[in-house]
């Protein structure tokens, strides 16, 4: 049989310390603790999870920081949400080194299937196809021959 092993020392609970951890450092002279609370000599204001979400959501969405300054219209400027956006370090959309704006285009699951089947024809993504449609139809001014009528109002003829 074999021998017994004291393993007790092996069986206590060891805390990880990562490099970066505010508590693992130590104070220096006149330095609070991390959690301790302390009055700020101006006013500190912060912004609530849902202002962030919010703001988060218009940037996806593709507005610009002026256009997210109007939509709040709660006093925050659009100097203060791309400070937010740099120290969030969110990835500002470019094409071929031109920032662009990404605009969502609301399709319901039928259309999406054919769009998702036809750029896979192609062998391109979904938003790739739809940008080089909208490209070419604006530079070669084609709505009228790609829409046919098909969206705007019939004018109503009188009996």
């Amino acid at each position: 049989m074999a021998a017994l092993v004291d393993d007790t020392a092996d069986a206590e609970i060891k805390y990880r310390h990562y490099h970066d951890a505010p508590a693992s450092k130590p104070l220096g002279k006149g330095k609070r603790f991390h959690t301790d609370r302390y009055k700020a000599p101006w006013p500190l204001l912060s912004w609530s999870n849902a202002k962030c979400a919010y703001v988060g959501y218009l940037t996806g969405r593709g507005y610009t920081s002026r256009e997210i300054e109007r939509i709040l219209n709660d006093g925050t400027s659009k100097d203060t949400i791309r400070g937010q956006w740099r120290r969030w370090g969110l990835p500002l959309p470019e094409a071929k080194g031109q920032r662009c704006s990404i605009m969502p285009v609301a399709l319901g699951f039928g259309p999406r299937t054919k769009l998702t089947k036809r750029a896979k024809q192609v062998g391109i993504a979904p938003d790739e196809f739809l940008r080089r449609i909208i490209v070419s139809v604006l530079d070669d001014d084609l709505y009228q021959a790609v829409v046919d009528d098909r969206f705007d109002p019939k004018p109503v003829t009188g009996r």
